[in-house]
């Protein structure tokens, strides 16, 4: 299946992950008009893609939003609004997920008839729209911060109530949140496109549906601080969803390498950009400290 593969379509996934981080970025500077903080869009996007880079070596698939979390916090002053703005973009980023994976689910009722697929989906959608409506609470969060008060070690009780006030701040700019949303969800969109296009490229062929209803699941799992990158998780993510659509174990399987070649393609740009970010201070220094 690999010797006939179609490196097109590899390369179409990929340039859509470019035109997803820059998307995602776009939706990041929304965000942070809430908290008052101006960053350009081009940081925000070299931020995105820095982040990717070290997705690759830090735990599920949320370690590099520490990182990108970090380099704002650096960047703006504005610590809080920094790890608020990336935590609320996970959330509505997360909504958009569940919303696409139950709407396909839907959709495809007739077709997908597998109950374990569909009480994962219908579980996991359901349970993470509650969970989301208990986050947005403030009266919910209020409470159960309150009972954390406690923690005084490194004021953890404190960080939390002053975390969840900044939380908070975001619902009252619904216009922003559901702009957010409709981006997350073009963005999701494009980015199971570019998976799809991953299994075009070994001829793997199935619904478009399935990938939408199936790869949100795969991704939510992903996030489970079970291994670094989400290998592992990953893989048995895949063969556990694919082959009940009908894949074989090595279709499956050789989806997800590809899967994982094309996130390493894409935090290899963001790995240059953080080796230039690191050697542009050392070369302006040396460039002054020259003899005119």
């Amino acid at each position: 299946m690999l010797k006939s593969w179609n490196a097109i379509y590899f390369l179409i996934s990929v340039l859509l992950g470019v035109f997803v981080n820059v998307v995602f970025a776009y939706r990041w500077k929304i965000m942070l008009a809430v908290s008052g903080a101006k960053v350009s869009l081009l940081t925000l996007v070299k931020f995105y893609f820095v982040g990717t880079f070290f997705n690759l070596f830090l735990p599920t698939a949320l370690g590099g939003d520490v990182v990108r979390g970090y380099d704002l916090a650096m960047h703006s002053g504005r610590k809080m609004g920094a790890v608020t703005s990336v935590l609320v973009e996970r959330i509505v980023g997360f909504f958009a997920l569940a919303f696409i994976a139950l709407l396909a689910l839907l959709l495809s009722s007739r077709t997908i008839k597998d109950a374990a697929v569909t009480t994962i989906i219908l579980i996991s959608c359901l349970g993470y729209f509650t969970l989301t409506a208990i986050v947005f609470n403030a009266k919910i969060m209020k409470r159960l911060v309150a009972t954390l008060k406690f923690i005084t070690l490194w004021n953890i009780g404190e960080r939390l109530e002053r975390m969840v006030d900044s939380l908070h701040a975001f619902t009252a700019h619904k216009a922003i949140l559901w702009q957010c949303f409709a981006l997350s969800i073009i963005s999701q969109t494009l980015t199971i496109l570019a998976v799809y296009s991953l299994a075009l490229a070994i001829n793997l062929k199935l619904p478009p549906l399935c990938f939408f209803m199936v790869l949100p699941m795969i991704w939510i799992i992903m996030m489970v601080p079970l291994s670094i990158n989400g290998l592992g998780v990953r893989e048995g993510a895949f063969v556990f969803f694919f082959t009940r659509l009908g894949v074989s174990n090595s279709a499956a399987l050789l989806l997800s390498f590809l899967t994982l070649s094309r996130k390493i393609a894409l935090g290899l740009i963001g790995g240059i950009i953080y080796l230039l970010r690191q050697v542009s201070p050392i070369v302006a220094a040396q460039q002054k400290s020259r003899p005119r």
